[in-house]
């Protein structure tokens, strides 16, 4: 079994989504994120591992943007998994 990694799991969303930091970052703080800019480019690069409250809402963002596309919720949970 792979140990989740919730920073991949995100950067993988992201790419999906075809999102850049700038956009994740918008759609992170419209719900309620006080994450700046370069904590989300951190995250997506590779540099910064997310808390869980971090990665809630970034996952709930493209899951968001997945499902107003009609594509559901890729994006796991942090519990999900």
């Amino acid at each position: 079994m792979t140990a989740f990694d919730p920073g991949q799991q995100l950067r993988v969303g992201a790419q999906h989504a075809r999102w850049d930091d700038t956009d994740l970052w918008i759609a992170s703080v419209a719900l309620g994120s006080n994450l700046d800019l370069g904590d989300v480019a951190a995250i997506t690069a590779g540099h910064l591992d997310p808390t869980r409250g971090q990665y809630a809402v970034i996952a709930a963002a493209l899951n968001e943007h997945f499902s107003a596309s009609g594509r559901n919720h890729p994006v796991p949970t942090w519990d999900g998994l």
